[in-house]
């Protein structure tokens, strides 16, 4: 696996924890976290391309919180601590990773000239 690679997932895994931290505090949705990140065609994704297997677990579980906190909300908490050791697990994962700004300077290098993302930034 490369070092692109594997900062990438332990960056998603960082993500998700703190977007599980968010939910706990009652600060962000479940609904909002679906939205945001864990969409059905991004675990579809994922399930498509090499990435650690618990990332995609990570991903399947995340699709069905809006329906656990509705249907079976007793067992959210469970739910988000599964998350939180499935995410430890790719975060300990070894491998060598990159500092952000090469990380960032390799993202621009796949996506182009045109990289819609900095011209975002650049709005703000």
């Amino acid at each position: 696996m490369t070092k692109f690679a594997t900062t990438t997932e332990k960056l998603i895994a960082l993500l998700v924890l703190g977007l599980i931290e968010a939910i706990s505090d009652g600060k962000f949705s479940s609904d909002d976290s679906e939205s945001l990140i864990f969409l059905p065609k991004y675990l579809e994704e994922l399930k498509k391309i090499n990435v650690d297997a618990n990332l995609v677990s990570i991903f399947q579980l995340g699709t069905e919180l809006n329906d656990i906190e509705t249907l079976v909300p007793w067992t959210l908490s469970k739910t988000l601590e599964k998350m939180k050791e499935l995410a430890f697990c790719v975060i300990e994962k070894k491998g060598q990773v990159m500092q952000i700004g090469e990380w960032f300077d390799e993202i621009k290098l796949q996506s182009g000239p045109d990289l819609k993302f900095k011209s975002q930034i650049d709005k703000m």
